[in-house]
């Protein structure tokens, strides 16, 4: 048993030591198999960094190819520039030099011959390389002068060039400054046509009014129709002023016996001072007196027109204040829903708007007519046959002056939109003229005004009356000069009556538009 149990154990120790080797080179294969792998992904890592590396090389070749392509592009454009001003120039020179050999000699002046010759030389052959070098010289001399030319006319080209930009930039300049002016004046006639100052809020609260319900549209229409009969009343004023001023045209003839002249010199003074009216012709039976009479009528009858304009004035008032104290008892108390006076208003604004811009023109019109006609009778009154007239004893007839000297310039035309003082303004002659002393409160105008027929006024002027009355008048005598004078006093002061009753409409419409605004 023993050599047979020896075999058997070197078998066991060989196959073992086969085993252990075997199992060594496993371990060596996968050593080296994780060692190739780790090489594998680093160099799948390198390849794709050099990947991207390569990408972003081409982008920015692709970007530097296009840069150069426009660039090439670019002086392509700039060569094919230049190539045709080298055409234009080239046909510029073979112009010019045609029209140097096509003209005749004599045309040129002597400072442009050019002949640069020296004397014959002895000997032929020097003789003709000299006559060579002369046509070569006069060639090279040719395309000089041409090309002093060419630089010429092109400074010339730049210079004239420069001048009409300049030009140009001026004319731009002057029309932007045209088209402000233009723009700037058109603003400015837009204010003078639409009268509409800005609104201020101050005006509200100086009557510490609350809001209350809209005024019915009854009480809306009456101020309107005084509106109306206000436009209509200076309308037929104007007719009688126009009428009146043609008969004291033609009845206002001097005779040339009944002028007596001043000894002292006339000096330059003002046109509208006048001397004191202290004393008139005593004249009864002169035309004149029926006629001032009949206008002082007519003055007063302005007179009770303002007052008439004042009670209507303080009647609104009154009616505000009581609907102003109305408006704090329960809404249940109206009669006339809100929404309905809303929609309503809001419906007729346009119309209303058009409406009020005519009536503010038209009366314009009217006031600019006044002031033509008084301007005219004053030229009249400052006539040469009334400038050099002496005083004369006061007559019984005729109306009483006025104290102290009173200047004839008239004052500026009441808009409707203007402000004046009732303190500040002349005292009136004209008996039963009302006076204010309370203060107004100055609104804007509103633009809420329905269109209405104008009603016939019951004072109106009755001037186809005063026409033939005044053309009745025989021009045997003349007009004394302190009738003018006070006939332009009396003018003046029924303007300013007319003018401050149409202040007083103004503001007692404004002054309702506005309560319906605050509501």
């Amino acid at each position: 048993m023993g050599p047979a149990h020896n075999s058997t154990a070197k078998l066991l120790n060989e196959k073992d030591r086969e085993i252990s080797d075997l199992k060594l080179q496993l371990r060596a294969h996968a050593a080296q198999t994780s060692l190739v792998q780790d090489r594998l992904f680093a160099a799948q890592s390198a390849l794709d960094a050099l990947t991207v590396a390569h990408e972003e090389e081409l982008r920015v070749a692709q970007t530097t190819t296009n840069k150069f392509r426009e660039r090439l592009n670019t002086y392509y454009e700039r060569i094919r520039t230049c190539e045709e001003q080298k055409d234009d120039l080239r046909d510029a020179v073979v112009s010019f030099l045609q029209r140097v050999v096509e003209e005749p000699q004599p045309v040129w002046s002597q400072p442009r011959i050019h002949i640069s010759s020296l004397l014959e030389p002895l000997d032929p052959k020097l003789f003709m390389h000299r006559n060579q070098d002369t046509s070569n010289e006069v060639d090279d001399d040719l395309m000089k002068y041409a090309a002093s030319m060419i630089e010429t006319l092109v400074c010339e080209r730049d210079l004239a060039r420069e001048a009409y930009h300049s030009l140009y930039k001026d004319a731009k300049t002057q029309i932007a400054a045209l088209e402000a002016q233009l723009a700037h004046r058109d603003y400015e006639l837009e204010k003078c046509l639409l009268h509409r100052p800005t609104f201020q809020a101050e005006t509200l609260t100086r009557i510490h009014l609350k809001p209350f319900v809209p005024l019915d549209p009854d009480t809306v229409m009456k101020v309107l129709k005084k509106t109306t009969a206000r436009h209509k009343l200076l309308e037929l004023g104007n007719k009688q002023l126009e009428n009146q001023l043609q008969a004291l045209k033609l009845h206002s003839t001097t005779p040339a016996g009944d002028v007596t002249y001043l000894q002292a010199p006339v000096e330059d003074s003002d046109l509208t001072a006048r001397t004191p009216l202290g004393s008139h012709a005593t004249d009864s039976g002169r035309p004149s007196t029926s006629l001032i009479a009949q206008m002082e009528n007519d003055i007063r009858d302005l007179g009770s027109i303002v007052q008439d304009f004042a009670t209507e004035r303080d009647r609104l008032l009154k009616l505000v204040a009581g609907q102003a104290s109305n408006s704090e008892k329960p809404e249940t108390d109206s009669t006339i829903p809100v929404s309905i006076e809303t929609n309503m208003s809001t419906t007729n604004q346009p119309e209303l708007t058009i409406a009020y811009e005519a009536s503010l023109l038209r009366e314009k019109a009217l006031l600019d007519e006044n002031v033509k006609l008084v301007g005219m009778l004053r030229q009249s009154q400052n006539s040469p046959f009334h400038s050099l007239l002496e005083a004369e004893p006061t007559g019984v007839g005729l109306l009483e002056a006025e104290e102290g000297e009173v200047s004839m310039e008239l004052a500026t035309p009441l808009m409707p939109t203007t402000f004046i003082s009732p303190e500040k303004a002349r005292p009136s002659s004209v008996p039963g003229t009302p006076k204010h002393k309370n203060k107004l409160v100055q609104l804007p105008p509103s633009p809420f005004v329905f269109v209405r027929q104008p009603l016939e006024s019951a004072n109106s002027f009755r001037g186809d009356q005063k026409l033939q009355e005044a053309q009745n008048l025989t021009p045997s005598r003349d007009i004394d000069t302190g009738d003018f004078e006070r006939l332009a006093d009396q003018l003046k002061s029924a303007g300013q009556q007319v003018g401050e009753s149409e202040r007083v409409v103004n503001d007692l419409a404004d002054l309702i538009i506005d309560l319906h605004r605050t509501t």
